[in-house]
């Protein structure tokens, strides 16, 4: 699929926050952890397009996209992962869902947290510690 073709469908779902920006999309080929450049050799750790997300129903109509028309993708949360685990390896897009970063709820009796995909560890563990709890390791 042609570049210009995967912007303007996308932009469709998502409006304005997607990009083919060369720049954005070289930030989203590494995660945490800089890649050795033997591995970057053996895989197109670039994505086509960068995708922004911002309700679950997007998210739904991306991935339904992707899937007809055979697109791979990759989630990406709140960026703190590293070696490798939240790269392309074959192109394709790359879904940022930072945007997404709600704690939804806390269950003091459960003790489990319910969150979106984009709470990175330094947000929830102030909200835990908000509410008289901490992460456990």
């Amino acid at each position: 699929m042609e570049e210009k073709n995967l912007e303007k469908d996308l932009r469709e779902i998502v409006g304005e926050r997607v990009t083919t920006s060369h720049f954005e999309r070289w930030f989203y080929a590494n995660d945490l952890m800089p890649i050795p450049k033997m591995i970057k050799t053996l895989f197109k750790t670039m994505p086509a397009a960068v995708v922004k997300p911002r309700t679950v129903q997007e998210i739904s109509a991306v991935l339904s996209y992707c899937s007809y028309n055979q697109i791979t993708v990759v989630a990406r949360g709140g960026g703190s992962s590293g070696l490798f685990g939240a790269v392309p390896k074959r192109g394709g897009i790359l879904l940022d869902l930072t945007d997404l970063s709600e704690v939804v709820e806390v269950d003091e009796i459960g003790e489990f947290v319910t969150t979106e995909a984009g709470v990175t560890w330094w947000e929830l563990d102030r909200r835990l510690k908000s509410e008289g709890f901490a992460v456990r390791s």
